[in-house]
């Protein structure tokens, strides 16, 4: 039921204020919930979703573009503006594909999307360089190279200037360091 008297939320201000019962402690407070933001400081959140994948055994695998498209299409009818960014989960993508569809999707939305697209740092950023590495010393160094190229992609992929030439360029290192 909405609290007739004017009530405002104090984390976003909004009017849009429900009785919730009393406070369990202090019997004579009434409790509130805001209907907005749930108490959410929304500026402060990352969100980590998945995109809008077609099943692994799907017969028709969707495109690039299509990929793209459906998640970003989905996140701007539920995710709000306020939010601070998306960082994308990569599972069950290789890595050149979940840069190629972050590619698309920050060429693509580019003037609209109102919060930054990203990766959370995780597989698809991570994969190829822990297969190299196999926990052997020897190789510490291929790993690490590994590691930078696919960071570079994917720094190419947030800014939309990816193309998958890139992944024939693997970044060398320069005195042991890049």
């Amino acid at each position: 039921m909405r609290w007739p008297m004017g009530v405002r939320c104090t984390s976003c201000d909004s009017s849009n204020v429900a009785k919730r019962g009393f406070d369990e402690t202090q019997k004579e407070r009434q409790r509130y919930r805001c209907s907005d933001c749930q108490r959410v400081e929304l500026a402060g959140m990352l969100l980590k979703p998945n995109m809008v994948l077609p099943g692994l055994d799907c017969s028709e695998q969707q495109s690039v573009d299509e990929v793209a498209d459906a998640t970003v299409n989905c996140l701007m009818r539920s995710v709000p503006a306020a939010v601070a960014g998306i960082a994308f989960l990569s599972g069950g993508q290789s890595s050149e594909l979940a840069s190629a569809r972050l590619n698309a999707m920050n060429i693509r939305f580019a003037s609209c999307a109102p919060w930054p697209l990203s990766f959370s740092f995780a597989r698809a950023i991570q994969q190829p360089a822990m297969e190299i590495w196999s926990g052997k010393e020897a190789n510490v160094e291929a790993a690490q190279v590994a590691l930078a190229h696919r960071a570079d992609c994917n720094r190419a992929a947030r800014r939309g200037d990816y193309s998958a030439s890139m992944e024939s360029k693997p970044m060398e290192p320069v005195g042991g360091q890049r």
